[in-house]
């Protein structure tokens, strides 16, 4: 018999990645799924093995795994939310397509760096994970983890639905799917509406005259609110809901660019924007986009001064815009880089928003119950809240 190497640790966990992904693709898509997801999960599968980052998405699977089988609460947030692989594999909750996320905002092959993964457990069961992966990992393997770091406002919120669906199971004998809640709840969208975000997570805070008037009648436009409601953007909100209810005129740009703002009634919100504004208009990757995108926030950059030409340049030729058009362009979006926000986190967060607000339109006394019981936990052990 001829002698045969034996796989690799590397070329093992490879191809455990890939087995689990095309099972979680078969689960979120069906036996035929679009040339589209086929196309994005073998890309993303190969950059994801060509910078050795198979064994990070293996734990991620693990922990989310291990957290629902023990009703542990866990939640991943931030530029993880696009990728499909990571959807594939149950890590995150959201389709990336349907909200126009790229995987080039996580991890971008032209730009190498670690990246940054928010997963929140629940506080009380946190070392039960992390024991599990110890036995399961070793010490060394994960002790340098940067992705085990708590978000205690996000806690606070998860438990809450946690401890709602159980109160709600009790009281009624209903099972509560909260990842299968209906998007277009009018009981949702009506305390919305009035402002009424006590105890909501990331809405809880803003001013009830601004919810009173923008009237958010869509998860897009929770998102929008998130990304908006922040030192600078905020600036913006007058003009955003104005434009949404009539009164302000929507500016158009050129119409590739109208149609990727269209959402945001032609304001640039989200960094993904401007990537594929760049994109499509200018003929760059994804990965240069990214790179673009980061590079607008610089001053007198070299680089920078060589993108803006790139752009000018590509305008011209994909587009046949003429350069000073292209000017006006690429110092929009100049402007509007300091001020925009990762699509992607605010899309986790606006779910997490909107699942709080669901429960608390809908079984409000439950909600109230879950929220005091939350409060009092924090109280009698306050070591567990980290500033």
């Amino acid at each position: 018999m001829e002698d045969c190497e034996m796989p690799s640790e590397f070329e093992k966990m490879n191809v455990s990645l890939d087995k689990k992904v095309y099972e979680g693709m078969k689960r979120r898509f069906g036996e035929d799924p679009s040339l589209l997801v086929v196309e994005r999960v073998k890309y993303e599968l190969d950059v994801i093995k060509k910078l050795d980052l198979a064994k990070v998405f293996l734990i991620l699977w693990n922990i989310i795994r291990y957290a629902t089988d023990k009703n542990i609460v866990v939640a991943v947030r931030g530029s993880i939310v696009g990728s499909m692989v990571a959807y594939c594999l149950g890590i995150t909750k959201v389709d990336p397509t349907k909200y126009n996320l790229f995987f080039e905002r996580f991890i971008n092959p032209d730009r190498i760096n670690s990246p940054y993964i928010g997963v929140n457990i629940e506080d009380e069961r946190r070392d039960e994970i992390i024991k599990y992966l110890n036995a399961k990992y070793g010490k060394d393997s994960i002790k340098n983890i940067n992705f085990l770091k708590p978000d205690i406002l996000a806690l606070k919120s998860l438990m809450a639905i946690k401890k709602t669906i159980e109160k709600v199971k009790d009281s009624y004998n209903i099972n509560i799917d909260i990842n299968k809640i209906p998007l277009d709840d009018k009981n949702t969208f009506n305390i919305l509406c009035k402002g009424d975000t006590k105890g909501i997570f990331q809405l809880r805070s803003i001013a009830r005259g601004i919810l009173e008037m923008l009237e958010p009648k869509t998860l897009q436009e929770i998102i929008a609110l998130i990304a908006l409601y922040r030192p600078g953007p905020i600036e913006f909100i007058d003009e955003y809901i104005k434009r949404k209810q009539g009164t302000a005129p929507i500016i158009c740009i050129h119409p590739i660019i109208d149609e990727i703002l269209n959402e945001t009634y032609g304001i640039i919100l989200y960094q993904e924007q401007i990537m594929q504004i760049v994109v499509e208009v200018a003929g760059f990757s994804l990965p240069q986009s990214d790179i673009f995108r980061k590079e607008l926030f610089k001053i007198e950059s070299k680089i920078q001064e060589m993108y803006k030409f790139s752009f000018i340049k590509g305008a011209a030729e994909k587009k046949g815009i003429p350069t000073l058009k292209a000017e006006k362009i690429y110092d929009n979006l100049a402007i509007f880089a300091g001020y925009s926000f990762m699509k992607a986190h605010a899309v986790s967060c606006a779910i997490i928003a909107y699942q709080t607000a669901y429960l608390k339109a809908n079984y409000p006394i439950e909600f109230n119950e879950a929220i005091k019981c939350y409060d009092k936990a924090i109280v009698k052990n306050p070591k567990n809240v980290e500033e």
